[in-house]
């Protein structure tokens, strides 16, 4: 066998155990996660139970951005896994002795103290192997892992909860958190299995990026000047907030306007999931393109008008909305796969080597930044009681259209930015 084989081969290894390593972190994580908040609102009788997650991560990871980027640049990466994923190990530890001595506002801060920890060390381990990409897999693999990644994590996101409630209502909670414990003990395993340095990354000269990678504020001034790097970011930030309102809207329409059992919503959710499935098996299959983002732009005006029916389908009896509502949020999760997988793999590829970890925080944290904002103005709107919801769904539905739309008029027809030929300049 030649030497090419036999690193084709270890790549393809690397890509399944990075698949697998995904799926078993995010099963456990969402399985706590979800069993938690019953827990809490069992104790407390609060709905702010079900927000802690939402709430905790953003806050830390908003505040610690400069600090996680830096660690991730400046030392090992295994290193920083490895130094996470025992943290997470210790967090779960911590909270499986203690939590039984706290009870109501007490639980609500103990817990939302481990959620924030347990947040960090996720973002640590997230971003470090997202910068640790390019030496996990061969560059024709690279598409391939993001998509069955992404797979994996539909896959866990489904089941996560399904289980996590039966779970709760069969066994005890310190059980379920001693499955998240073995979670991430496992998934300390699986690291030690990596291969952090199978691809070697391209040496960059003094002819490459010219910025001091050792600090945070040069990276962002950096940032700030690459074009199409700074014009996705604020694309995605606008298009994030925008599409916070997937998470309001279809419980409101299925629940509250067509006041159909839960079941029809578990549908409505199931949709999604079985959309960004079905996609992610169709991209992992064509593999790595010429031009990654060259459906960017249509495809998100095309998502962006099918966004309509949000609105459009609660004005129906239930058999016609609820189909309408049940085809709009099938497409638009399978329509979006094919422009976001690669547009990750083109973050990997083009950001350099030593600046992802600073790079991938400091636009993580934006990006996810404007969802909490969002979720709670799209909140205070729903509660207006002066106006019909139905109508009011209608409106607040068409002005997040209008900006979407907006935002994506501006970049293709304005700014006339062609994200097929984007690059990262020196």
């Amino acid at each position: 066998m030649t030497n090419e084989a036999v690193l084709e081969k270890k790549s393809y290894q690397q890509l399944w155990l990075r698949v697998i390593l995904t799926f078993v972190s995010q099963f456990g994580s969402g399985l706590f996660s979800f069993s938690l908040a019953l827990f809490i609102y069992n104790q407390i009788k609060s709905s702010i139970s079900f927000g802690i997650n939402m709430i905790a991560g953003p806050i830390a990871i908003v505040i610690l951005t400069p600090f996680i980027g830096k660690i991730i640049d400046a030392c090992s990466h295994k290193k920083v896994v490895v130094i996470a994923q025992l943290a997470s190990i210790l967090s779960i530890m911590f909270f499986i002795i203690f939590f039984s001595r706290f009870s109501d506002l007490d639980l609500l801060i103990f817990s939302f103290v481990i959620v924030m920890c347990l947040k960090v060390t996720d973002e640590f381990v997230l971003l470090t192997l997202f910068a640790s990409s390019i030496n996990f897999v061969q560059e024709s693999h690279q598409t391939k892992l993001r998509a069955y990644q992404q797979i994996a994590a539909d896959i866990s996101q489904a089941i996560a909860p399904l289980i996590g409630g039966a779970l709760f209502a069969l066994v005890s909670f310190g059980i379920i958190s001693g499955i998240e414990l073995f979670s991430e003990i496992l998934s300390l395993v699986i690291v030690f299995l990596l291969n952090f340095k199978l691809i070697q990354s391209p040496i960059e000269t003094e002819e490459g990026t010219t910025v001091d990678e050792n600090k945070f504020l040069p990276t962002v001034k950096w940032l700030f000047k690459q074009k199409y790097l700074r014009s996705l970011v604020i694309l995605s930030s606008v298009v994030n907030a925008c599409d916070t309102i997937f998470y309001i809207v279809p419980p409101l329409i299925v629940l509250s306007i067509f006041k159909l059992d839960q079941i029809y919503y578990s549908v409505v959710s199931a949709t999604m999931i079985v959309g960004q499935l079905l996609s992610g098996f169709i991209v992992a299959k064509r593999g790595d393109q010429e031009k990654p983002l060259s459906l960017l732009m249509i495809l998100s005006f095309v998502t962006t008008a099918l966004m309509i029916f949000l609105g459009v389908s609660g004005t129906f009896t239930p058999p016609t909305g609820f189909s309408l509502l049940v085809v709009a949020l099938f497409l638009i999760p399978f329509l979006e796969s094919f422009y976001n997988i690669p547009l990750q793999v083109w973050y990997v590829k083009e950001v350099p080597a030593k600046m992802q970890g600073k790079v991938f925080s400091f636009t993580g944290a934006v990006m996810m930044g404007t969802s909490p904002i969002a979720t709670l103005i799209y909140s205070a709107l729903y509660d207006i009681k002066r106006v019909n919801l139905v109508t009011l769904n209608l409106i607040i539905v068409a002005v997040v259209v209008a900006i979407k739309f907006a935002i994506l008029v501006y970049y293709k027809f304005i700014k006339k930015l062609d994200f097929a030929d984007a690059k990262i300049n020196p």
